[in-house]
């Protein structure tokens, strides 16, 4: 007899949101089209139990860390202690070997990081590779992942090139090849090159709301409505704070705002914005919310930082989004607020620019557009993605 069908997935991120979300996109595409299969994510997500699974898929939450403090510190951690029960990475790195050793997966499903988070899971990749019968072995990555000298001095810091030519079966990559060209920015092999997809960009599977319906709640049927988010908040309080700014100092009157703070914004920062959203009425004020889609398709203008998710939701929407990337760390947001600005599906707005009487003007501005940004998206990624998944997996029942 067969063994049931066992799919592991992997998405590393800890604060952030929006790797969780595609991930989890992915298990639901994966999931539709094999129900037979069973599911198992690996994360670090702090909010993995927030959002839906599909039945078959379950998840086993790992350590949560900050991106920036692993690579700036781990090699000093490593050195002076390496089997410390304190050091996040030994654990980590334990949880996922027993993982895959245990789980025995079909399929391996890598979320955007090639070697795992600073490395963490190439030795379980390089295992699994080596065994017979071999699991198959997927990375989906973003279009951009950070500004291209950026990208390529980490992916040979951390063995990335390597994995990509001798130990991925398939490399998805959810963008346009058109819009944005890893394979040339990154300079990516040929042997690589020739097992992408480019899948188009993902949207979520969630059922949106209807507008009307939003908008009323909202107390938005005759006002404008803007949908400010920052995904996961950790360094999003600038933009926030120059929003709720301006609502208060009067010089967005006749808007009505939505703005989510995002989960992880320090807890002071929150308490900061809410004691200044006092006596706003024409503004909500929410540290999280399951309807991102929905509020994205019923807004008139969204203010966000330049996440992947964000962005490709409000430009499948038509919207132009408002795009303020964070102003330090990872240049993956400044990216592509240019690029797609470029290309006249977003407005660029600095960070270095931004002060509540700029993001005013901004905003009014791109409410009294009459025009739409141009038809350019392909939004069909979940779809293209999960059968390149579903076919991996025809071989093994």
């Amino acid at each position: 007899m067969r063994r049931p069908l066992r799919i592991l997935l992997y998405s590393h991120d800890g604060l952030g949101l929006g790797h969780l979300r595609r991930t989890l996109a992915l298990a639901f595409g994966i999931a539709t089209r094999r129900p037979d299969a069973a599911l198992l994510l690996l994360t670090g997500s702090q909010q993995a139990h927030t959002y839906a699974r599909p039945a078959n898929c379950d998840f086993i939450k790992m350590p949560s860390t900050e991106k920036r403090d692993i690579y700036y510190h781990r090699d000093q951690i490593s050195e002076a202690d390496p089997h410390a029960p304190t050091n996040i990475f030994t654990v980590r790195e334990a949880i996922i070997a027993a993982a895959v050793e245990s789980f025995a997966p079909h399929l391996i499903i890598v979320d955007n990081e090639p070697g795992g988070l600073a490395g963490e899971l190439r030795q379980a990749l390089l295992r699994a590779h080596r065994r017979t019968p071999r699991p198959k072995l997927v990375v989906a990555l973003r279009d951009i992942m950070w500004a291209p000298e950026d990208t390529r001095s980490h992916w040979e810091d951390e063995g990335v090139y390597e994995l990509l030519d001798h130990v991925y079966d398939h490399i998805l990559v959810s963008g346009q090849r058109e819009i944005f060209d890893p394979i040339e920015a990154y300079c990516i092999s040929a042997v690589a090159a020739a097992k992408m997809t480019f899948t188009g960009y993902m949207r979520h599977p969630e059922q949106a709301r209807p507008v009307p319906e939003i908008r009323e709640r909202l107390g938005a049927q005759s006002l404008p409505l803007v949908v400010v988010t920052v995904g996961g908040g950790l360094d999003g309080g600038d933009v926030l704070r120059a929003y709720v700014k301006a609502v208060r100092m009067g010089i967005l009157s006749g808007v009505i705002s939505y703005v989510v703070a995002g989960p992880h914004l320090p807890a002071e920062e929150f308490a900061q914005l809410h004691e200044m959203a006092k006596q706003l009425p024409e503004l909500t004020l929410v540290s999280f919310t399951d309807e991102m889609v929905s509020l994205i398709a019923a807004a008139d203008a969204v203010v966000t930082m330049g996440g992947y998710n964000a962005v490709c939701e409000a430009v499948a929407a038509g919207k132009r989004p408002i795009v303020i990337p964070r102003a330090a760390g990872s240049s993956e947001q400044r990216v592509r607020a240019e690029h797609f600005a470029a290309l006249g599906l977003a407005t660029y707005l600095p960070p270095s620019d931004l002060t509540p009487g700029r993001l005013t003007m901004t905003v009014r501005a791109e409410l009294q557009r009459c025009i739409s940004p141009p038809d350019l998206l392909d939004s069909d990624g979940l779809d293209r993605a999960s059968d390149v998944l579903a076919r991996a997996l025809e071989v093994e029942g």
